[in-house]
């Protein structure tokens, strides 16, 4: 578990020590007389009490957690570190959303799925393939179309498997992809327009290649440039994949990939259905293409708020440019932290000092006594 969910737990148990503090403070009430000073200042350590479990529970707002749900550790949950290159990119989307405890779970399931492969599948191949189906199903494919797709790469007890399987149900299928588009949504910015024009039959992007790249349209703590490229050729090509942006870190950035073609031509100049019986259709398209395409995921770390500017280069090794792409983003703190972050300090603030306040008024009550 990462530092914030560690963090987030801390907070609740400090909020609920403060809050249990403060009842019992309060009850001592009943035993002095509430006109009395004793009385008067436990009223007034409760209220403090109170204030400083307050100000502990509101930042656990902006990442709510539970234990009841499978998935009720993902919001609290930001993964310190991903791949720069994702291998199996559906796959390794996943796993890095996924909490440490939710990921040995997805560990086992995949092992159990991967026993129900139908024969000649490519492992790699249909793990892509029913993560892709199942978020195509989280966008509106229906329930008949989504296990005809599954049908092609699982048995029939691969099936059944998925359908009724007591932790990865639909239900928290769609609550964990939900989850990987809000945190990467120039990801499937990118699956989004490749979609639309495998389904409309339009020409890649460059000559036998394909190349796509986005990153969020307002970036906060940290921006997500996804990168997918594909060689459409028959032959090998070694390419310069450059980023250079004045406005974050790191400002220059180049890695060098080897393109191998892909299993098959990956690609169709001609209207395609989303599915359809076979792989000559989107999905199967698509899934070939994440498989056999290269995807870099660069985190950029920004230096000013305001708007700023990201190139992407594709050149060849000579340095020649293939092709190349100008983002424009805007960097703001986000409103509702700044919010919870003040008044969590107010709140703490006016509570240590109303402790404070409570112990120098009886600090003062004793030596007027023994001065009396």
């Amino acid at each position: 578990m990462n530092v914030r969910a560690v963090n987030a737990i801390a907070k609740h148990s400090w909020a609920l020590s403060f809050g249990i503090m403060s009842s019992l403070l309060l009850s001592g009430i009943f035993v002095f007389d509430i006109v009395s000073i004793n009385g008067r200042i436990l009223l007034l350590l409760s209220f403090s009490t109170l204030l400083l479990s307050l100000g502990q529970h509101i930042p656990t707002r902006s990442r709510p957690f539970n234990m009841d749900e499978r998935t009720g550790l993902l919001k609290a949950y930001t993964p310190p570190i991903h791949p720069s290159t994702l291998e199996m990119v559906f796959s390794d989307l996943v796993k890095t959303h996924m909490d440490p405890l939710l990921r040995s779970e997805y560990e086992v399931y995949s092992k159990e799925v991967e026993a129900y492969f139908k024969p000649k599948i490519d492992p790699m191949f249909a793990r892509e393939k029913i993560l892709m189906t199942l978020y195509r199903h989280s966008k509106g494919l229906d329930s008949k179309t989504m296990e005809s797709e599954l049908s092609e790469v699982l048995t029939a007890k691969g099936m059944e498997v998925v359908n009724n399987h007591p932790i990865f149900t639909m239900e928290e299928w769609l609550s964990i992809l939900q989850h990987i588009q809000d945190s990467c949504p120039a990801f499937f910015r990118i699956i989004g327009r490749i979609e639309e024009d495998l389904g409309a039959g339009r020409p890649s992007t460059s000559a036998g290649i394909v190349f796509e790249v986005d990153m969020e349209n307002v970036v906060h703590e940290r921006a997500n440039l996804f990168t997918l490229i594909h060689n459409l050729s028959d032959t090998p090509r070694n390419i310069v994949l450059r980023v250079q942006s004045p406005d974050f870190r790191p400002h220059d950035l180049a890695m060098t990939y080897r393109l191998d073609p892909g299993e098959r031509h990956w690609w169709s100049t001609k209207s395609l259905p989303l599915t359809a019986k076979g792989d000559d259709d989107v999905l199967g398209l698509m899934s070939g293409l994440l498989r056999d395409g290269t995807v870099a995921w660069q985190s950029l770390l920004p230096e000013r708020f305001g708007e700023a500017t990201v190139s992407v280069r594709l050149e060849e090794q000579s340095g020649d440019l293939i092709i190349g792409r100008q983002i424009n983003v805007r960097v703001r703190t986000k409103y509702l932290e700044r919010i919870r972050t003040f008044s969590s300090v107010t709140t703490s603030l006016i509570g240590v000092l109303g402790i404070a306040l409570g112990i120098f008024i009886k600090v003062r009550d004793i030596f007027g006594n023994i001065g009396a």
